[in-house]
């Protein structure tokens, strides 16, 4: 088992001309179009080599899936699943029972796509098999089965499935019962390369084998699932749920020793809840806090224990990220204090920083800021609305061995900030920006949508020759493409050039132009 050189490294196993990597629910297989991107787009960009796909799997099925990593491979497995002699063996939970469940069957049928949905044709040649065995009682109402498909066609184990009265837990699209995720599972493929055989295999997820029903036993299957997939290091920050496709009404992020969720149902957590998210907390030496996200608050920077829920989760605490430290606090917000989809985009800002004079607006606790410094900036200029978040800012610079005293802080609006600049003619290198969509101060209102033009010719007018701008937003209106059409209308033609953000680490969400929450835009003056 391999993993790649960082904090955030992934496990795969390393062979000379492919990789097997274990694929969690959610990551679709390739991309859909430029702003869509897949599992080997993503793979190829972390470990810095050329993937090719040579099979595929559903984007809700987890488990092995190969990648070719030159073409010669690509053509030799890509021919072995088409003539069938790879062998897969796959696992997955229904809510169903047969009257011979324990014997072996064996399911075949036409499947074909129709009105853009896969179905099971009666009427038509058989051209898919699939053989299932019935495995073991899960709990008294779920049951898992082994599925080994003979041949490959897409759906093929959910429509089988479906079709012998035993629909897959999670696939509603094939008949089965609502549940957390689609629970099914690739554990096993075996072929034969270079003339020698090959047998890769991994463990059924957490939640295959045990009852996933409280808060404590999901962020227990969460957990299991992240460090199947990378090593945990208990002073680094990680995202372990925040998938918008699966409604679960929970978000959780793994900030150093402390769990943090946020947990939108209507109700507060229950005592079981708590009971289960403590013991796995003792069992992991961790501690946790849950913010009950319904009552927004008394907003920026206000103080909220009464939605806080809490053992002995201490109000200050550090955490890493890559080698920045972060100063974290329990009541200071809906945050504890650090945006975790920034963590690849702080790294862009350290590499780029050397040397030159850094802008950040809308600062909030400023680890850019930091990222710019410990990058080696010359000059860092941090701007927010809130003192209470500058004075953080302060801190979160000397847990970096950082002076402030040697960089510059502002309590002002940005855009007075920015107009003021310009009366100063002072310009910057680099500038960061990451504003709300909407906020207020005790003289002005923000609103991104009617403020962004603006904004964006200040931006730019403050931007010196050959420097660039970090665009991002939560905008839930805006796109990617909508960002890109905003600073087309705001900024001179042809004086600039657009440049994708890196891509995130795979503990987040792909990047999705369309679906995620956060999106945004490098900006470079030519």
């Amino acid at each position: 088992m391999q993993q790649s050189s960082s904090p955030y490294n992934l496990r795969f196993i390393d062979e000379p001309d492919f990789i097997v990597f274990n694929k969690r629910s959610g990551f679709r297989t390739h991309k859909v179009n430029e702003n869509q991107l897949g599992l080997v787009e993503v793979l190829s960009s972390k470990l810095k080599q050329d993937l090719f796909v040579v099979h595929r799997l559903d984007k809700e099925t987890s488990g092995l899936i190969v990648f070719a990593k030159n073409k010669a491979a690509a053509a030799e497995l890509a021919a072995q699943f088409e003539s069938r002699e790879v062998k897969k063996t796959y696992y997955f939970l229904t809510d169903q029972t047969l009257k011979n469940q324990n014997d072996s069957i064996t399911v075949k049928s036409h499947i074909d796509k129709v009105e853009k949905k896969f179905v099971n044709i009666p009427t038509k040649e058989d051209n898919s098999e699939t053989k299932f065995t019935f495995t073991k009682n899960i709990s008294d109402s779920v049951y898992l089965w082994k599925a080994e498909p003979i041949t490959g066609k897409p759906h093929q184990i959910r429509l089988h499935a479906e079709k012998i009265g035993i629909p897959v837990l999670g696939d509603t699209e094939h008949g089965g019962s609502a549940w957390g995720r689609l629970a099914l599972h690739a554990t096993e493929i075996s072929f034969s390369f270079g003339g020698q055989a090959k047998k890769f295999s991994a463990p059924l997820p957490y939640c295959f084998e045990n009852p996933v029903e409280t808060l404590g036993q999901f962020v227990t299957s969460e957990y299991a699932d992240l460090k199947e997939m990378m090593p945990l290091n208990k002073e680094q920050t990680y995202r372990l749920y925040h998938r918008s496709n699966q409604e679960q009404e929970i978000r959780a992020d793994l900030y150093g020793s402390i769990i943090w969720v946020y947990w939108y149902k209507k109700d507060p957590p229950n005592d079981l809840d708590l009971s289960t998210l403590n013991d796995f907390c003792k069992k992991n030496d961790l501690d946790y806090v849950v913010r009950h996200m319904i009552n927004r608050g008394t907003g920026v920077g206000g103080k909220e224990q009464k939605d806080l829920y809490y053992s002995t989760a201490p109000e200050k605490w550090t955490a890493k990220e890559h080698t920045l430290i972060c100063e974290l606090r329990r009541d200071q917000g809906f945050s504890p204090g650090l945006f975790l989809d920034q963590r690849d985009n702080r790294q862009l800002i350290l590499e780029n920083s050397k040397g030159k004079n850094v802008l950040n607006l809308f600062s909030y606790t400023s680890l850019f800021s930091v990222a710019a410094g410990v990058g080696g900036a010359k000059q860092i200029t941090t701007v927010d609305a809130s003192r209470t978040f500058l004075d953080w800012s302060k801190d979160n610079f000397k847990l970096n061995d950082l002076d402030p005293e040697k960089h510059e802080f502002f309590a002002q609006d940005s855009l007075l900030f920015l107009e003021g600049s310009i009366k100063r003619k002072r310009k910057w290198d680099v500038i960061i920006c990451d504003p709300p969509s909407f906020g207020r101060t005790k003289t002005t209102t923000w609103k991104l949508d009617k403020d962004f033009p603006q904004l964006a010719k200040l931006m730019w007018d403050c931007l010196n020759g050959k420097g660039l701008i970090l665009f991002t937003c939560n905008y839930e209106k805006w796109s990617l493409n909508d960002i890109q059409k905003q600073f087309e209308k705001a900024l001179p033609k042809g004086q600039f050039k657009f440049q994708e953000l890196p891509t995130p680490d795979l503990d987040f969400e792909f990047p999705d132009a369309f679906d995620n929450l956060l999106k945004g835009i490098i900006v470079r003056k030519n």
